[in-house]
């Protein structure tokens, strides 16, 4: 019987992990490998492309250099708001998405590694949506 809740608890994070990546991010699409570039603070290179675009464009987000096999956060951080969605990395550390941004400003990008007490920045790097 313990294991009902367990597996209701499960699915409801799923739904609602699913749920909050397709209303605040619409459009995210996973890639394979991400390109160069990007700022490193702490483990792993996180990447924008392009790193300057027009509200609601098309952008590229990608990690490499990061543990494999591992679920990571990524946030967009701009002066109105904060948006999260999860990343997969790949069995070699990599991970892409496209996805895009409907707030004009500077964009701060991280990847956290989540964990009891917030999580770890491994990541960060930004982009200006005009």
């Amino acid at each position: 019987m313990q294991r009902m809740p367990t597996r209701r608890v499960r699915a409801g994070l799923v739904v609602a992990v699913a749920l909050a990546a397709v209303t605040v991010l619409p459009g995210v699409t996973f890639a394979g490998k991400p390109g160069a570039g990007g700022t490193t603070s702490g483990s792993g290179t996180l990447s924008v492309a392009p790193n300057s675009v027009a509200i609601g464009e098309t952008i590229t987000v990608a990690g490499s250099g990061f543990k494999p096999l591992t679920q990571l956060q990524v946030e967009f951080r701009t002066a109105t708001s904060d948006s999260y969605v999860y990343a997969a990395t790949d069995a070699a550390g990599y991970f892409s998405f496209t996805t895009s941004i409907w707030s004009a400003g500077s964009v701060t990008v991280r990847v956290w590694l989540p964990g009891r007490k917030g999580g770890t920045v491994l990541a960060s790097t930004s982009l200006t949506v005009q």
